[in-house]
C-alpha cells in the first residue's frame, strides 16, 4: 500500500497537484498576475522533488498498471525533474515512466543520463535501461545493461537479497531478455545455504 497523506495515497496526492498546476497554466480568462500568484502558491505547497519522485516511482516501477497510472507517474516525474534536473532518482523515475508509456527512445536517453549520476537506484536504472534497449532491438547493449545490473546486485547468486519490488523487476527483465530463472534459482540456492548453515550450527 502506498503512503497515505490527507486520506489519499502519495501518488494520488502528487497527481492531483500536478493536474491542478497544469490546469492553472492552461486556464483561459485568468490574468497573468493571478495565474503567476496561484502557480507560485500551488508549487510552494508541494515544492518537494523527492516527494514527487517517490510518488512517480511507486507506480512506474510496477508492471501491469493502467495507462492512466503511468501517465500520472510521468507528470509527477516531470514535475520533479523540472525542480532537480540532474537528480538521478528523478531521472530513474522519469525513465521508468517513459518506458511504461512505450516511449523507448526517450526512456533510453533519460536512463543513459541517470547512469552518469550517483543514485540509490543504480540497479533499477540499469534494469529499465536493459528493457528499453531490448525494445529498440539493441540486444547486445541490453545484455550489457543487464549484466551491469547483476554486477551491482553482487551477480545473480545474491538476487534473493534484493527487495521484493526489485525482485519483481528482475523477473520482468529476465522474461523480456529470455533469461528467466536467475532470481528463482538464486533464492533457492540461498535457502539451501541457510539450511545447511542451520544444520551445521
Amino acid at each position: 500500500a502506498g503512503v497515505v497523506l490527507f486520506g489519499r495515497t502519495l501518488e494520488e496526492e502528487g497527481g492531483l497537484l500536478v493536474a491542478a498546476i497544469e490546469r492553472l497554466q492552461d486556464a483561459k480568462g485568468v490574468s497573468d498576475d493571478v495565474k503567476v500568484t496561484a502557480l507560485r502558491q500551488a508549487r510552494g505547497w508541494w515544492q518537494d522533488a523527492e516527494t514527487l519522485e517517490r510518488a512517480a516511482w511507486a507506480e512506474a516501477q510496477r508492471a501491469g498498471l493502467p495507462r492512466s497510472a503511468y501517465e500520472r507517474a510521468h507528470r509527477q516525474a516531470m514535475a520533479a525533474y523540472e525542480l532537480t534536473p540532474t537528480d538521478a532518482d528523478c531521472l530513474c523515475a522519469l525513465g521508468a515512466a517513459l518506458y511504461r508509456l512505450e516511449l523507448y527512445d526517450d526512456a533510453k536517453r533519460i536512463l543513459r543520463q541517470a547512469t552518469s549520476e550517483s543514485t540509490m537506484r543504480d540497479l533499477d536504472v540499469f534494469l529499465f535501461l536493459a528493457m528499453a534497449l531490448e525494445k529498440r532491438g539493441e540486444t547486445h547493449e541490453a545484455e550489457r545493461a543487464f549484466s551491469r545490473a547483476l554486477d551491482l546486485l553482487g551477480r545473480s547468486k545474491h538476487a534473493s537479497s534484493a527487495a521484493e519490488d526489485e525482485r519483481e523487476l528482475l523477473r520482468e527483465v529476465e522474461t523480456q531478455l529470455g533469461r528467466t530463472g536467475l532470481v528463482t534459482a538464486a533464492a533457492a540456492r540461498d535457502k539451501r545455504r541457510a539450511q545447511r548453515k542451520a544444520q551445521d550450527d
